[in-house]
């Protein structure tokens, strides 16, 4: 086997790997990723869709192309790999934002980590929060509102979005004003983050 013919080889093994990955680490919710998982990931997610076509359709004639000096390519495979990438991709991001391997980890104690990128993303999952009430001790002001999105660890600020938000006087209680979207940007060392059933619990 030449190089040229070892080099083509890699490529098609790993072209399901990267559209896979790719899906993975724009749609999920994880740590930071590495210039190795850029290897490491789309080879392993490269011949994990090569085996689950050849489960599918035991036709394939794509690992006996690797160990041999066939230069003969199947496009039809190739484009039936990258598919079954494509979907494998969707199927494990789904299953790394609703937390499922860590619950099945956790399941038979393989693991007591929390499965989210940070404490707030896992707080706010675990208690399914719907409103927050934001105490920003600096502005003396508080806030109250259905829950939009927060900032992951990855992030290099914190931010909260709120809709449907109402703003209190810290000190008086006094309603100020309401706003349909309200972007924060404070630090989470300046401000309290709690969590409400309804939004009603910010006039309390």
């Amino acid at each position: 086997m030449t190089v040229s013919d070892f080099s083509l080889k890699m490529v098609l093994l790993f072209l399901p790997g990267i559209v896979s990955f790719v899906i993975i680490d724009n749609m999920s919710s994880h740590r930071q990723t590495k210039n190795t998982h850029w290897f490491i990931y789309p080879l392993l997610l490269g011949l994990l869709s090569y085996a689950i076509l050849k489960f599918f359709w035991p036709g394939v004639q794509f690992w006996d192309f690797l160990i041999t000096h066939d230069p003969q390519i199947n496009y039809k495979e190739i484009l039936h790999a990258i598919i079954t990438g494509f979907l494998l991709g969707c199927v494990i991001t789904y299953m790394i934002n609703h937390s499922i391997f860590f619950k099945i980890f956790s399941f038979v104690r393989l693991t007591n980590r929390q499965g989210t990128p940070d404490t707030l993303s896992y707080m706010s999952t675990l208690y399914q929060a719907k409103y927050l009430i934001v105490t920003d001790w600096e502005k003396r002001i508080r806030i109250v509102g259905e829950l939009v999105a927060t900032s992951e660890s990855t992030d290099n600020r914190d931010e909260i979005v709120l809709q449907n938000a109402t703003l209190y006087a810290l000190e008086t209680g006094e309603k100020l004003y309401e706003v349909p979207v309200i972007y924060l940007a404070q630090s989470f060392e300046k401000i309290t983050i709690e969590i409400a059933n309804t939004q009603d619990e910010g006039d309390d």
